[in-house]
């Protein structure tokens, strides 16, 4: 795992994709991507298929319009009203308008299918690319996605993962915990974990995230939410959602996963602060949080708390559908732009907060 993920990723990503479509033209064979020459005139606009144009403009265009500013990018809308709601539009609706770029797991996915999305590995490798750059289960879940093809990249992480104290396993007797556990298999391990010992409480699992973040995602993980899968329906009532709630609420009641108190005593000082966590204090098994956890438990070392021997896996997911926003690139025939732009990641110093956690706070990297 790598300590830190750069925050300025999400852009970065988008440009590297938009400068993609700027090198390459698609003849027939969308793995061997042939680069026009410069002198070549063609269009500067770059059609993206995205929520909306405000949106676009607010997280990624301005930004990019900083880093490609003889380009624009002309938003096609991804989402439409029906009586009131917001429904997705159909990816081969989508594909009628032409885009260069798409946006969102389901139409990256369906058009992956049909090979209407460029397969990126030849391309990285054109642009000298290196991807180990990216966290590997990142690029693993693109190719996943892509059905075994590189047809993605997300400009966003979710850098939350599940931290556990190795001492406390090994004490306890409890196999660790293991990367994509999904969420029924978490709670049953934390339920393992959670106990009196010595008259002190020991919890399952401590976080940060509110107690119905944790419920909902919980219900998410096991299929269920609360609106139907169009949107149009609330799904409050209906039994798979009762039972999933359910469930996430006994996992408070067991001390599977630690309840705050509604009313927190101030810290007086930073010491007091570090030990109101419960996993930095030894007192909970694991603990769902962002990378700044980490930080925290080297300051509180320096703070002369005992330190902890952990280790990091993945957080608790839905195997079948990861929750992470993609860019693909689309086949056009051929897709014809001008310039030569080369873009390195790793030489910008733009910055913005991409992890956002389920309070619906972000986080920076």
């Amino acid at each position: 795992m790598k300590g830190r993920i750069e925050s300025g990723f999400g852009v970065k990503a988008a440009a590297m994709l938009a400068v993609m479509v700027l090198l390459s033209s698609c003849s027939g064979k969308q793995d061997q991507p042939v680069v026009k020459p410069a002198e070549e005139q063609g269009s500067k606009k770059l059609k993206v298929a995205y929520f909306n144009q405000q949106e676009f403009n607010l997280v990624y265009g301005n930004a990019l319009k900083k880093l490609l500013p003889d380009y624009e990018f002309e938003v096609i809308p991804s989402v439409k009203i029906e009586n009131k709601f917001s429904v997705p539009v159909d990816p081969d609706e989508l594909m009628k308008q032409k885009p260069d770029l798409i946006f969102g797991l389901a139409s990256v996915q369906q058009l992956s299918k049909s090979g209407k999305v460029m397969e990126l590995t030849p391309l990285l490798k054109q642009d000298n690319y290196d991807l180990n750059q990216l966290t590997s289960a990142a690029v693993e879940q693109s190719r996943a996605i892509g059905g075994g093809r590189l047809t993605n990249l997300s400009p966003t992480f979710n850098a939350t993962g599940l931290y556990y104290n190795k001492d406390m396993f090994d004490r306890l007797g409890i196999p660790y915990p293991t990367n994509r556990m999904t969420w029924p298999s978490l709670l049953e391990l934390a339920k393992k974990a959670a106990r009196t010992e010595n008259g002190k409480q020991l919890y399952g699992i401590y976080t940060n995230y509110l107690p119905f973040s944790i419920v909902q995602s919980y219900a998410k993980g096991v299929g269920t939410d609360y609106l139907s899968a169009d949107k149009r329906k609330a799904m409050y009532a209906s039994d798979a959602y009762v039972s999933a709630i359910s469930v996430g609420v006994d996992a408070f009641k067991s001390n599977a996963v630690y309840l705050p108190p509604e009313k927190q005593v101030p810290a007086t000082n930073k010491k007091e602060s570090l030990l109101q966590n419960k996993f930095i204090a030894g007192e909970a098994a694991m603990s769902i949080y962002n990378t700044g956890l980490i930080e925290m438990m080297n300051d509180a070392v320096a703070q002369g708390i005992a330190p902890i021997k952990w280790d990091v896996v993945t957080g608790p997911v839905k195997a079948d559908k990861p929750n992470e926003p993609l860019f693909g690139i689309v086949v056009n025939d051929p897709v014809k732009r001008s310039g030569r732009h080369r873009y390195g990641l790793a030489e910008q110093n733009g910055r913005m907060d991409l992890c956002e956690d389920a309070n619906g706070t972000r986080n920076g990297g």
